[in-house]
C-alpha cells in the first residue's frame, strides 16, 4: 500500500466516530471525530496487541517524521521494548523505586500473591528507604556494597536476616537488569560485588522433632496451653495433620474444602509452584473442619483475621509461630514449616514397626514438583488413594502420641 500523501490527508473527513486511515507498516492516522487528527502507531509485544500509541499530531507533525517516529518504535519493538515505557523514561531518568515497581509489577501474575506481597514488603522495609530515591544511573556498586553489608548489623537474630538480604539482593540485581534491558544503563553494578567481603548466610533447615519422644513432649505443651485466639490454636492444630506450608494453612478458604469428598483442593495462585494441590483429609482432619464450619462457615476464610485492621482478611502465618512459643515449644524444637519436615521425615523413615513410605508419594503430598508434567499428572491420579492412606495413618499417629481427642 502507498503512502498517504499530505493532500490526501488534508482530505480526510471527520465520521461519527473515530477511524484510522492506513499508512504504510503498521502506522496511520487517527481522524477524531472532531477533525482532529493524530499519527498513530500500532503494534504486538509477546503475540499480544497493544493500544495504539500517539506519536504527534497532523500536521505539526510532518509525513516524514512520522515514519522515522514509527522506524525508531519499531526497533524497539523487535528488541521487546514497549515504546510507551521507552517514550515515559525519555522524558527523565528514574529512580530505582520506580523501576523496582516497574519490575515488581510484570511479577504479578506469574508469582504466588503472598510472594508478591513479601518481595514489596522486604523491599520498602530493608532498601527503598535508603536508595529508593536515587537516579538509576547514580547507582554503583559502592552504594550497594554498603547496603547490603548494613544487614549484618541489623541481624540481631542471625538466619531471618541475612536470609532477608539475600532475597533483597536478588531483587536489586533483577531490577538493574531490567533497567539495562530497558537501556537505562549500560551495565548492572551488581555484578562487580565482591561478594566474598560479605558475610555468608549460614543456611540450615527448617527446626523439626522426629523422635516419638520429642514429639509427645511438643503435643503434650500445645494441649496443655491454650493461650490465643481459636484461630490460633486451630491452626497450628491442622498443621501437624496436613503437611501444607504454615501461609498456605492461614489463607485457606472454604472454597477449597470439600467435605462430602473429604479432600482439601488448594487453588494455583497460592501455591509456591502455581499448581492446584489437593489434599486427602483424614477422619481427625473432617472432624476439625466441621468445628471450625460452626466458628467461620459464614465467611470466606477458614481462619478469619482477629484485627479488623488486616487487609488480607484472614490470620497471618506468623500467628502459628506465636502459638507455637506462648506455648513453650522452642524454635530449635519447632518451626511453623517444620510440621512438613517432622511428617516426611516420619513417613518415609516408616511408623512404629512399618516399612516407609514411597518418597514420591511424601514429596507429591508436601506439593514438591516430581518429573515432567505428564509425570505430575500421573502421580496426582495414582498416588491419590495412597496418599489418603498415609494421611490417614499420620493423623492416627499424631493422636497416639497427643493422647488427646483433636479438639481438645
Amino acid at each position: 500500500m502507498p503512502q498517504l500523501a499530505h493532500k490526501t490527508i488534508e482530505a480526510l473527513q471527520p465520521k461519527d466516530k473515530i477511524y484510522f486511515q492506513s499508512d504504510t507498516e503498521n502506522l496511520f492516522i487517527k481522524v477524531m471525530t472532531s477533525g482532529s487528527k493524530f499519527w498513530v502507531f500500532r503494534y504486538s509485544l509477546q503475540g499480544k496487541r497493544q493500544a495504539p500509541i500517539t506519536l504527534g499530531r497532523f500536521p505539526l507533525m510532518k509525513a516524514a517524521e512520522a515514519r522515522d517516529k514509527r522506524n525508531e518504535y519499531k526497533k524497539l519493538v523487535d528488541d521487546g521494548i514497549d515504546p510507551k515505557e521507552f517514550r515515559a523514561l525519555e522524558q527523565g531518568m528514574p529512580t530505582f523505586k520506580d523501576m523496582f515497581e516497574r519490575w515488581h509489577k510484570t511479577k504479578k501474575t506469574t508469582w504466588t500473591a503472598n510472594t508478591f506481597t513479601k518481595s514489596k514488603s522486604r523491599m520498602e522495609a530493608h532498601v527503598l528507604p535508603f536508595i529508593g530515591k536515587k537516579l538509576v544511573d547514580e547507582i554503583d556498586t559502592l552504594i550497594l556494597f554498603n547496603l547490603l553489608e548494613g544487614f549484618t548489623s541489623k541481624a540481631h537474630d542471625g538466619f531471618a536476616m541475612m536470609e532477608t538480604r539475600d532475597y533483597c539482593k536478588s531483587y536489586i540485581k533483577r531490577t538493574l537488569d531490567y533497567c539495562v534491558v530497558k537501556k537505562l544503563i549500560k551495565f548492572n553494578p551488581y555484578y562487580a560485588i565482591d561478594h566474598k567481603e560479605l558475610p555468608a548466610t549460614k543456611h540450615t533447615n527448617f527446626a523439626t522433632t522426629t523422635d516419638d519422644k520429642g514429639i509427645e513432649k511438643i503435643l503434650a505443651k500445645l494441649n496443655k496451653n491454650m493461650r490465643g485466639s481459636w484461630q490460633m490454636i486451630y491452626s497450628v492444630r491442622l498443621a501437624a495433620h496436613l503437611m501444607l506450608r504454615p501461609n498456605e494453612i492461614a489463607g485457606l478458604r472454604w472454597s477449597e474444602v470439600y467435605f462430602k469428598d473429604q479432600r482439601i483442593v488448594i487453588e494455583d495462585h497460592r501455591m509456591k509452584k502455581r499448581r492446584d494441590h489437593d489434599v486427602p483429609m483424614s477422619s481427625q482432619v473432617l472432624e476439625i473442619f466441621e468445628y471450625l464450619y460452626d466458628l467461620s462457615g459464614d465467611g470466606e476464610y477458614v481462619f478469619p483475621a482477629v484485627n479488623v485492621r488486616n487487609k488480607s482478611g484472614h490470620i497471618g502465618s506468623n500467628s502459628m509461630r506465636v502459638r507455637l512459643r506462648s506455648s513453650g515449644v522452642k524454635k530449635e524444637q519447632l518451626t511453623t514449616h517444620g510440621w512438613r519436615a517432622m511428617a516426611a521425615t516420619c513417613l518415609t523413615g516408616g511408623l512404629d514397626d512399618e516399612d516407609g513410605y514411597d518418597l514420591h508419594i511424601v514429596k507429591k503430598q508436601l506439593s514438591h514438583l516430581i518429573g515432567s508434567k505428564t509425570d505430575q499428572a500421573y502421580m496426582r491420579s495414582a498416588y491419590y488413594q495412597k496418599r489418603k492412606a498415609m494421611m490417614q495413618a499420620w493423623s492416627d499417629k499424631i493422636d497416639s502420641l497427643s493422647g488427646s481427642d483433636p479438639l481438645v
